[in-house]
């Protein structure tokens, strides 16, 4: 899932296959994206314009050290999976 500035979400299920990213990059279309970091996945190749195109772990990396930071985050704030009933005396 995409989640855009605005706060409305793309969502795209499918396989890793080139048919399912083409079916996201269709509907990206209409937001005027003006490139696109990723990382060295071959189906990026044959669909994303290369001019608009930027590949490597380099700039893929900061982008996944955020969502990741943004995970953690709202963890916090779920309610704990356990209950420590066995704890009080």
């Amino acid at each position: 899932m995409i989640v855009l500035e605005n706060g409305s979400s793309i969502r795209t299920f499918g396989d890793h296959s080139d048919q399912t990213f083409k079916r996201l990059f269709e509907r990206l279309k209409k937001w005027k994206i003006l490139f696109y970091c990723v990382d060295h996945w071959a189906g990026f190749n044959k669909i994303v314009p290369s001019n608009r195109l930027f590949q490597g772990k380099d700039k893929a990396f900061s982008i996944e050290q955020n969502n990741a930071r943004h995970c953690h985050w709202f963890a916090r704030f779920r309610p704990p999976l356990q209950t420590h009933d066995h704890l009080r005396c």
